[in-house]
Formats: C-alpha cells, sequence, structure tokens
C-alpha cells in the first residue's frame, strides 16, 4: 500500500497527510481495518486513478480499473 507525492499527488499535501494518518491510526491493529482506513483515504484514490472507475462490460468492451486490486494483491 504505496503513494508517492511524485506524480498526481505533489502538491497534494492534505491528501498525504491524510494517508499517513490512517497508516499511524492502524498501524498495530488488524489487517482488515488497516486496508479499510488506507481504501477510504482521498490519497489512495488519487494514486490508483480510482475515481470515476466504472464497471467493466463484455458487451461494450471495457475493462475495469485493476489497480487497486493489484496493489492490495
Amino acid at each position: 500500500m504505496v503513494v508517492s507525492e511524485n506524480g498526481v499527488l505533489q502538491d497534494r499535501g492534505l491528501a498525504l497527510t491524510s494517508y499517513y494518518d490512517a497508516l499511524l491510526d492502524n498501524a498495530f491493529g488488524n489487517f482488515r481495518s488497516l486496508l479499510k482506513a488506507v481504501t477510504l483515504t482521498p490519497a489512495m484514490g488519487l494514486y490508483l486513478n480510482m475515481q470515476g472507475n466504472a464497471k467493466g462490460s463484455l458487451i461494450n468492451g471495457t475493462h475495469a480499473n485493476e489497480n487497486y486490486a493489484r496493489e492490495i494483491q
């Protein structure tokens, strides 16, 4: 579960501090709580470009963005 200040998060200090706080608050809890907290941070949404991600469709030939799924594997 990595984000970087390079790229889309450059000059987005509030998103990065929110992510850091989520890690800090959940570092010694269980993994499910940590994963949920990190998933809901704006930094993760921006970094993995989840905004506006639609599900895939065989009919239209579109594929869902799977960055998040690869990240948590």
